[in-house]
């Protein structure tokens, strides 16, 4: 299991047509990162390649477009259940787990269902 402790987590719009939660281990945005996108709209070929969905990529590089299996939102932890596929492309164990101010758990509830869908 992987955990980040996240001083800022950003939810909302992060580009005109794309909405994504952010979770950085610094304010500043520096350091290790969880970012959770997903476009508004797709393509004929966004549906071809399978990206018709969220992305999960980690401040490593790494991305996955789908591959949470679950989540659970507590005060102050987002739990993210992954698939095998998406825990190999992202070099990860099975669960990520991101530990945050508990105040911002009203935003993450807003935000998960539509990122996540």
């Amino acid at each position: 299991m992987a955990t980040l402790h996240a001083k800022a987590v950003f939810c909302g719009e992060l580009s005109e047509g794309v909405v994504g939660i952010i979770a950085a281990e610094e304010e500043s945005g520096d350091g290790a990162r969880v970012e959770l996108m997903r476009a508004t709209g797709f393509e004929e070929q966004d549906r071809a390649l399978g990206q018709d969905t969220y992305c999960l990529s980690l401040h490593t590089g790494a991305s996955v477009y789908g591959g949470v299996a679950r989540w659970l939102l507590a005060p102050g932890q987002l739990k993210l259940e992954l698939s095998e596929e998406a825990a190999d492309a992202l070099d990860l164990d099975d669960q990520l787990t991101i530990e945050f101010d508990a105040e911002r758990g009203t935003d993450l509830s807003v935000w998960l269902p539509k990122v996540l869908g």
